[in-house]
């Protein structure tokens, strides 16, 4: 009877160490996948709203002989914008991360202004914006 209650009670000792051994196998194993995860949410997968993302400031244009030119100085904010959407009329013309934009040739007349963007949906509110007009269709040449 002794050696069945031992042998009975070794039994689920090693059951229990078995489980525990493969559990931390699992756990040790799938670390580095769980840390890449979590520091890809971490990076790309913050939170903020319109209200904590603020638009760009200083935003100006330079007038050329057919094409213009905006520029503007970033926020200064944690975490720091990845990008900027410049808008023509409130509609999104051009997606890029610089601090600058040039219309190309023969730009369109608008209200332009500049967001600032964290990761692809986050964004900030409209800056100020700035009147762009083209009085002589002819000579393409904008006015700022």
């Amino acid at each position: 009877m002794i050696g069945l209650n031992r042998t009975s009670t070794r039994r689920p000792f090693r059951r229990i160490v078995v489980v525990v051994a493969a559990m931390l196998l699992v756990f040790v194993g799938s670390t580095a996948a769980a840390y890449a995860l979590w520091r890809t949410t971490a990076s790309a997968g913050f939170s903020a709203s319109a209200a904590t993302v603020p638009p760009p400031t200083g935003l100006t244009c330079v007038a050329g002989n057919k094409d213009f030119a905006l520029r503007w100085v970033a926020p200064a904010t944690t975490p720091t914008p990845t990008g900027y959407h410049v808008l023509r009329n409130g509609v999104p013309v051009a997606t890029i991360t610089g601090l600058s934009w040039t219309s190309g040739e023969y730009p369109l007349a608008g209200n332009y202004a500049v967001r600032s963007m964290l990761g692809s949906s986050w964004v900030s509110v409209p800056s100020p914006a700035i009147i762009v007009t083209v009085p002589n269709p002819n000579s393409q040449k904008p006015v700022c």
